[in-house]
Formats: structure tokens, C-alpha cells, sequence
């Protein structure tokens, strides 16, 4: 029996022994199949390359992280949480058309960037902006209820874990992870996360710990003024309380009662002598509640941001900002020193910042939640009617 020669057939002629040495380096790369003869009767082994199998090599963008997909039962779920969230916003926050103005805000922004992830990253946009949307009403109402339960003992601190997980949650789908695998908030001076696809053993997540520079850099100015640091206000919060003794901030000619630095704030109550029982009363709750609620609801701007440049915390954990300074190259590089950092949300919350200053105070972006929660506090403790 002999094999008919063809353009569709590749023959190793040389020698019996190099066709099969050529056939075994090739096999993983395509189908070879052994013939017993040469197509002029000498005996022997020829190859025939019938299709080629070698994997194709598919870059992806970095700005898509990882291949995971946000299933549709985990969108339409995140649909009915964000129509439950839409209703109790609307019933519980009339006449705080501020707090509407960001809650809106933020969750068209979480939409448009689903959408823009998705077209980049070939994902699908309705998942990606359900979960968007969910997550960012379900923020709003943990920054209500952070405020409006601010005096009551670890309550704050509960809230803002529940925004975190629901922020968190958002920005693991953009990263193309699975929605729960990390979960974190911003703590002290910086950010706190439970992995759990990072180095985990068994069910108990690891825990990272990066640094917000705006609130380290809080830190050194209110503790080089020797303001006191309010350790039990702290651990209640997660925020860094300061008391000061004086105006912790001011613009121009402008004092203010209170100011913050990323997660680190300070308040400030000057003695009024001589007080009214009716002042003495307003006093308390603005100075004691209001206020570093109005802080608190600052502080939480970080995390919010965050989902915006998401990718920039993912580069830094990567190593890829020390690897294009040390290398010249973006490539993920071991033992950086970013990785200890957050970038993301500083970024943008330093832009939003720089933009309002030439606004009046109370008409600026970063304003609009804390100035409704401040004056809902007051609303309730009797000042301001409705």
C-alpha cells in the first residue's frame, strides 16, 4: 500500500530517522499522522500536518483584570436591591435634594463606567451596571443611616462597613473578579481588606493593608498642632478623630469648625460663655453630632472614588508604577512599593476638591451629601422645621 503525494500533504524526506525527530517536536503544536511509506516505495515514517493546534495568545488589556463574570442571577438580584433601595431613599430623604443630587450622581457615574468597562473588556454592559447601580444606592443608604445613627455606640462604624462591602462588591466585578471576594474599608489611615482569593487558607480570608496618603498627611499636620487624638471616637468611626483646640481648617478668611484629610478629621467646639438653654442645646447637637457626622460623610468620599480609577489600585498592588519608574516597562513587577498604597480615590477626590474651590462652600460637589445629613440631624433635633 502506498500514500499518494498532494499539495495538502507535508512529507519529511531526508531520512527515516529525522521525520520521526521532526513529528515529536512538532506534536504539540498539530495533529501527526504516521505513514508507513514513502511516496517512492522506500520504507519509512512521514508526518502529515493536518491542522495546527498551537494556543493563540490573547492579550488583555490591564485594564480589565481578571476573566471573571458577573452571572445574570447576580445582576437581576442587584436590579430588585437597587428598586428597594430607590423606594426607601424616596421615602426617607425628602427635602434633602443635596443628598438626591450625589446619591444620583454617583449612581449614574457607576453605570457609565460599567458601560465603559464593558465595551473595553468585552463583558456585558447590563450586569456591570446593575451591580453599579446597587451598590452605589445601598452606599447612600449606609451614609443616611451612618449619620443618622451616629451617636449610637458602634453604629457608625457598622454602616460604613456595610457602604464598604457594597462598594467593594462593584469593584471586584470591574476587575474581573468574583463579587465577594474582597471586601474592605477605608480604617484609620488607611484602607483594610479580607481577601479571599489572596493567599487564604481554608475559609479565613487574609487581610492587606494599604495607606491613603491624604489621610496619613491629616494625621502629622492635627498631631504636629497637638490636637488631641480621640482614640475611643476613632475605634467607634474607623475615621481618625482629632479635637482641636482651635480652627482646624481654613480658607482665606473662612474658619472652620471642623475639617478632614481623606479618613482623618477634626472638630472643633469654642467655648460660649453665657449659653441659653435653647443654645446650649443647638450646640450640642451640632457640635456633637452633626458636624462629625458632616466629617464622616467626608471621609467615606475615598472609597467612593475609588470605583472611578479602579484600575489604579489594581496597577499599584501589581507593581506596575514601580516597574515603568525602575524599568521603563508596565509589567507586573514583584516587591514594589505601591502595593502598600491606594491611589484611586485620592486622585479623584483631590480633583473634585480642586475644582469646588472657586464655588461657595455649601454649592460644591463634595459638599452636597454632608451638608443634607448635617442639616437632617439638625432637622430632627428640632431646628430648621421641614
Amino acid at each position: 500500500m502506498r500514500t499518494q503525494s498532494g499539495p495538502a500533504i507535508a512529507m519529511l524526506r531526508p531520512l527515516p530517522f529525522l521525520s520521526i525527530c521532526l513529528a515529536a517536536t512538532t506534536a504539540h503544536a498539530a495533529d501527526v499522522h504516521f505513514v508507513p511509506w514513502f511516496p517512492d516505495g522506500r520504507p519509512g515514517i512521514t508526518a502529515l500536518i493536518v491542522e495546527s493546534k498551537m494556543p493563540r495568545e490573547t492579550s488583555r488589556s490591564p485594564l480589565c483584570g481578571g476573566d471573571d463574570e458577573t452571572s445574570a442571577a447576580t445582576a437581576w438580584s442587584a436590579a430588585g436591591v437597587a428598586l428597594a433601595s430607590i423606594a426607601y431613599l424616596a421615602d426617607r430623604t425628602h427635602g434633602m435634594d443635596g443628598f438626591r443630587k450625589d446619591a444620583l450622581w454617583s449612581m449614574t457615574s457607576y453605570a457609565a463606567v460599567g458601560a465603559i468597562n464593558a465595551s473595553v473588556c468585552g463583558r456585558n454592559g447590563w450586569t456591570l451596571a446593575s451591580v453599579g447601580v446597587a451598590s452605589s444606592l445601598v452606599g447612600s443608604i449606609a451614609e443616611y443611616r451612618r449619620a443618622l445613627d451616629y451617636r449610637e455606640g458602634m453604629a457608625p462604624l457598622i454602616w460604613s462597613g456595610v457602604q464598604g462591602a457594597a462598594l467593594s462588591a462593584y469593584e471586584n466585578a470591574l476587575a474581573g473578579r468574583p463579587a465577594l471576594s474582597r471586601l474592605g474599608m477605608d480604617f484609620g489611615p488607611g484602607f483594610v481588606s479580607f481577601r479571599w482569593d489572596d493567599d487564604a487558607r481554608g475559609a479565613l480570608p487574609s487581610v492587606r493593608y494599604q495607606w491613603r496618603v491624604s489621610s496619613t498627611v491629616g494625621m502629622g499636620i492635627y498631631a504636629a498642632r497637638g490636637y488631641r487624638l480621640e482614640l475611643r471616637e476613632s475605634l467607634r468611626t474607623g475615621g481618625v478623630v482629632f479635637r482641636a483646640d482651635s480652627s482646624p481648617g481654613m480658607e482665606g478668611s473662612t474658619a472652620y469648625a471642623g475639617y478632614a484629610y481623606g479618613n482623618t478629621f477634626a472638630t472643633y467646639r469654642p467655648p460660649r460663655p453665657g449659653n441659653t438653654p435653647a443654645q446650649e442645646h443647638f450646640d450640642n447637637l451640632f457640635y456633637d453630632w452633626a458636624l462629625p457626622a458632616h466629617e464622616r460623610a467626608h471621609a467615606s468620599i475615598l472609597q467612593k472614588m475609588d470605583v472611578l480609577l479602579q484600575p489604579l489600585n489594581d496597577w499599584a498592588e501589581q507593581g506596575r508604577f514601580d516597574s515603568y519608574v525602575r524599568r521603563g516597562t508596565f509589567e507586573p513587577m514583584e516587591g514594589g512599593i505601591g502595593r502598600f498604597f491606594r491611589p484611586g480615590g485620592e486622585i479623584v477626590a483631590g480633583i473634585i476638591a480642586g475644582l469646588g474651590m472657586r464655588l461657595p462652600h455649601d454649592a460644591r460637589p463634595q459638599e452636597l451629601t454632608p451638608e443634607s445629613l448635617g442639616a437632617e440631624i439638625l432637622r430632627r433635633g428640632g431646628y430648621g422645621g421641614r
